[in-house]
C-alpha cells in the first residue's frame, strides 16, 4: 500500500491509500504470463478491427445476456472471462 501526505491548515497527516483495484490478478500456472501476453496482443488487434457501433439492444442487453449464461461457465472459463473483460476495459478507456 502506498501513502500520501495530506497537508491541512490545522493539522498534517498521512493517509494510507488502498492498492489500485485489479479486475484480473495473476494466475500462478506454468506459462500463463506468456500466454496472457499473447492473448492481450490478440485482443488488442481484434479490438482495433471491431465495428465501432453499439450492438443491437445496447450494452444493457449484452450485460443481461452475459449474466444469464454465466452460470454455465466452469472455473477456468470464469477466470478467462474476468481476464478478457479486464483487458477490454483497458482498451476501451485508453
Amino acid at each position: 500500500m502506498s501513502t500520501v501526505y495530506i497537508g491541512g491548515r490545522h493539522s498534517d497527516k498521512w493517509q494510507i491509500l488502498p492498492p489500485r483495484p485489479r479486475l484480473a490478478g495473476p494466475a500462478f500456472v506454468e506459462d500463463w504470463p506468456k500466454e496472457a501476453r499473447a492473448l492481450r496482443a490478440h485482443l488488442k488487434a481484434t479490438h482495433a478491427r471491431c465495428p465501432s457501433r453499439l450492438p443491437k439492444g445496447g450494452s444493457e442487453r449484452i450485460g443481461c445476456e452475459i449474466i444469464e449464461h454465466i452460470g454455465r461457465l466452469d472455473v477456468a472459463s470464469l477466470y478467462l472471462l474476468r481476464f478478457t473483460f479486464a483487458e477490454l476495459v483497458k482498451l476501451s478507456v485508453h
